[in-house]
This record gives C-alpha cells, sequence and structure tokens, in this order.
C-alpha cells in the first residue's frame, strides 16, 4: 500500500495525452503517480509500466455509457492512503505536491466549478481533481450511482448527490481554485497568475492541448 500518490486513468481513445500529461507533471512535481487502465492499448499498457509508478486495473462494470464513470471506482481500488485523482486533461504548471494537505477522513477534497455555479446558480464542484483518505463513505455510494446512471457524467451524479441539505459541507472539503483552473474560466477572461493546474476541458480543450503537443 501506498501512502501517498495522485491518481489518474484512461482508455485507448484518451491515452494519446498521456506522455503530455507525466512530463507536464513531472517538470514540478516528486509525488508518486499511479493509473488505472480503463482499456488502454497493449502499447501503452507497456509504455506506462515505465513512465508511471504503478499501473493497475479495477473490476470494471458493464457500460454503454461514460468510461469516466470509472473513475470513482478506480479512486476506490487505488492501492494507496491518501490519494488525489487528477484528469489526464490537466496541465501541470506548478509544483502541486502540497495539495495533500487539502484530504480530510469521510469527505472528498475538491474545487469549485465556478463556470458551473454560475450557469446553474447552485454550487458545483469539479471532478478533475478529487481527493481522499482511504475509502470514504461519500465516495463508495458516488460509485455506486455512477454505476446506476451511466448516461450522464461522473460530476454530474455527484453533483445530483449533493442537492441534500448541507451536503456539500459535510462530505466535500474545498480545495483552491487555482489547483483546477478550468478553461472556461480562461475563455471567460477569469485568470490568476496563482494557478498551478489549468483544467483544458471538452473538445476545444483536447484540440488545445493537441496544438501544444504538435508544438503550434
Amino acid at each position: 500500500m501506498i501512502d501517498k500518490a495522485f491518481i489518474t486513468g484512461c482508455d485507448i481513445y484518451t491515452e494519446w495525452m498521456l506522455p503530455w500529461f507525466i512530463d507536464n507533471f513531472r517538470q514540478h512535481n516528486q509525488s508518486k503517480v499511479v493509473i488505472c487502465d480503463f482499456g488502454m492499448s497493449d502499447k501503452m499498457r507497456s509504455w506506462s509500466e515505465k513512465h508511471f509508478d504503478l499501473v493497475y486495473d479495477i473490476n470494471k462494470f458493464d457500460t454503454a455509457g461514460l468510461k469516466w464513470s470509472y473513475k470513482p471506482l478506480a479512486i476506490i481500488d487505488a492501492p494507496v492512503i491518501n490519494k488525489m485523482w487528477i484528469d489526464t486533461d490537466c496541465q501541470v504548471l506548478s509544483p502541486i505536491d502540497d495539495v495533500f494537505k487539502y484530504i480530510r477522513p469521510n469527505k472528498l477534497s475538491m474545487v469549485v466549478d465556478r463556470p458551473w455555479t454560475k450557469k446553474f446558480k447552485r454550487l458545483w464542484f469539479n471532478s478533475g481533481l478529487v481527493g481522499a483518505y482511504m475509502k470514504p463513505e461519500i465516495l463508495v455510494s458516488w460509485a455506486s450511482n455512477c454505476q446506476k446512471h451511466q448516461t450522464i457524467g461522473d460530476q454530474e451524479v455527484l453533483h445530483v448527490m449533493l442537492q441534500q441539505p448541507l451536503a456539500d459541507q459535510i462530505y466535500v472539503e474545498e480545495i483552491p481554485n487555482w489547483y483546477n483552473w478550468l478553461r472556461l474560466q480562461l475563455k471567460h477572461g477569469d485568470d490568476s497568475t496563482k494557478k498551478k493546474v489549468v483544467h483544458w476541458t471538452g473538445k476545444a480543450g483536447k484540440n488545445k492541448i493537441q496544438e501544444m503537443i504538435n508544438g503550434s
């Protein structure tokens, strides 16, 4: 069992971002990074075994929907005590090893999704960065509900779960925004010199990552 590590995961359709992701991360951080195989190609699985501290599998449920619903299950099954999930479309700009200080027992640690909170006029948290100590009840429930509702994203599933009175205060520890600065914030002119991670969400974000990989 690893005491502390970042976790990520991907399948054959998103594995193209892995070299870009881990190169950015390693330039600034010393923490261990483990990766969950959601269905990578044999070639990328072999590559990952050389470039990540650990590659592991999960007992995947049958899915006709979004493989990203595997995320909470991957956090549960990671052989790590203090764990911090980070999406592969996150561009790490500076040291973030200190983000583990926001992990709390029995809670998920996350950044407020400011664009979605503003759009829907209700508090949203972004699941691009998720911290947990061991297997809190809210994490197990999240994984179970993702299995039941596979046609919507993991973030949307969690949001519905947190609509009970005071649920967000009981089950979520807020991480400062600069650990997960969203593409839409930049698009809307919301920027900060303090940002440590840019999360390139959506199709437009993936296009931006491809441009960075190509050097354009």
